[in-house]
C-alpha cells in the first residue's frame, strides 16, 4: 500500500524538484568550494562488539593551472579481538589522476595509481577516505555519478531518485544491479544549501537501519562540516560514527607540497611541481639567524660598554 502511494505522489507531482543533474550540480559546487580550503578532522567508528576504527586526518588543497591539487594525510588505527594495528596513507589528488601512498618500514610505497580519476572522489568506483572529505555530498557524489547513468558500473547496486517533496527533501531508492526491481535500501535526505544536513537510510518496510545528521561551519560564507553523527535505531540509540572537523581556513601551501617528490619518489612524466625544500637550506638559514642574533647582540653589548667607560 505504501508504494501504491508513493508511486501515486509521483504521478500526481508536476515536476520533480530534485533530478539527477541537480545531485551532480550540488556534488561539484562542493568539489570547487575545497579548492584553497585547509582542515583537520577525527573520526571514531564502532565495530562490533568492542572495536573501533579511529583517523587522523589532515586535507589541503590549493588551484593549480586549470585545476586543483589535493593531499589528504590520515593516520588509521583498527582495533579488534585484542589486537590493535596503525596505518598511515596520503592520498594525493592532482590532474594527471588519484595516487595511493603508504608508508612502511621502508619509507613510503606508492600503492595505487588511478591515471583516469580527475577530480576528487569523482567516479571513483571504490571506497576512499577522501569520503570524509566530501562528506556533506558524498552520498550523492559518488556512487551516483555512475549508477545514475542507468548502466551498470563497477558498483554492485545503483540507485534512482523515487521521490522528491521539496528542494532540499527527495528520497532514493538502492537497487542490486542483478535484480534493478528489487529495492533493498530507501534513503531519504533533508539538505541545506547542497549540503545533506540529515540522511536516514531505511528497509523497505521502513524499518530505519542508520541516521546520519551533519553540523555546519561557515568559511567565506559557505558550508564546510563542523561534526557528524552516524548512529543505529534501537533502544541504546548506538553511535556507529563520530566526526568532529577543525576551523576551515585558507590554504596557501605550494605546489611542491603536492608533488610525489615528497614522498621521495620520482615525479610523474610531464608534471614538475617544484621540489620542496632541501633540509641543509633550513638548517643553514637557521644557523646564518643565530650569527646575526650573535652579532646583535655582540654590538649592543660593545656599545653598553662604551658608554659605561665615559
Amino acid at each position: 500500500m505504501s508504494w501504491l502511494l508513493l508511486l501515486s505522489l509521483q504521478l500526481g507531482a508536476p515536476e520533480q524538484a530534485v533530478t539527477e543533474d541537480t545531485l551532480r550540480e550540488w556534488s561539484q559546487n562542493y568539489r570547487d568550494s575545497l579548492v584553497g580550503t585547509q582542515f583537520t578532522f577525527t573520526t571514531q567508528e564502532g565495530l562490533e562488539p568492542d572495536g573501533f576504527i579511529a583517523r587522523q586526518g589532515t586535507y589541503a588543497s590549493i588551484p593549480y593551472k586549470d585545476g586543483s591539487l589535493h593531499r589528504l594525510d590520515i593516520t588509521k588505527t583498527f582495533s579488534a579481538d585484542g589486537l590493535t594495528t596503525t596505518t598511515t596513507q596520503t592520498l594525493l589528488q592532482r590532474p594527471d589522476g588519484c595516487y595511493e601512498i603508504f608508508q612502511n618500514n621502508n619509507g613510503w610505497v606508492l600503492e595505487k595509481h588511478h591515471s583516469q580519476l580527475k577530480e576528487i572522489y569523482k567516479e571513483y568506483g571504490f571506497r576512499s577516505d577522501f569520503m570524509f572529505i566530501m562528506m556533506p555530498v558524498v552520498r550523492i557524489a559518488s556512487p551516483f555519478d555512475e549508477s545514475l547513468s542507468r548502466e551498470r558500473s563497477g558498483f554492485s547496486w545503483g540507485s534512482r531518485i523515487s521521490l522528491t517533496k521539496s528542494k532540499n527533501e527527495f528520497q532514493t531508492s538502492e537497487f542490486p544491479w542483478t535484480n534493478p526491481k528489487q529495492v533493498s535500501v530507501v534513503s531519504n535526505y533533508w539538505l541545506e544549501d547542497g549540503c545533506i544536513k540529515k540522511l536516514v537510510i531505511a528497509k523497505p518496510d521502513g524499518t530505519e537501519a542508520k541516521i546520519q545528521e551533519i553540523n555546519y561551519q561557515l568559511f567565506n560564507n559557505r558550508k564546510y562540516p563542523r561534526d557528524s553523527t552516524i548512529r543505529v535505531p534501537g533502544d541504546d540509540q548506538r553511535l556507529s560514527l563520530v566526526a568532529e572537523f577543525s576551523d576551515v581556513t585558507a590554504c596557501t601551501k605550494a605546489p611542491s607540497y603536492f608533488s610525489l617528490t615528497q614522498f621521495g619518489m620520482p615525479e610523474a612524466e610531464g608534471i614538475d611541481l617544484g621540489r620542496p625544500t632541501p633540509v641543509w637550506v633550513w638548517l643553514l638559514a637557521a644557523a646564518g639567524g643565530l650569527m646575526l642574533l650573535a652579532l646583535l647582540f655582540r654590538t649592543l653589548q660593545q656599545r653598553a660598554l662604551r658608554k659605561e667607560s665615559t
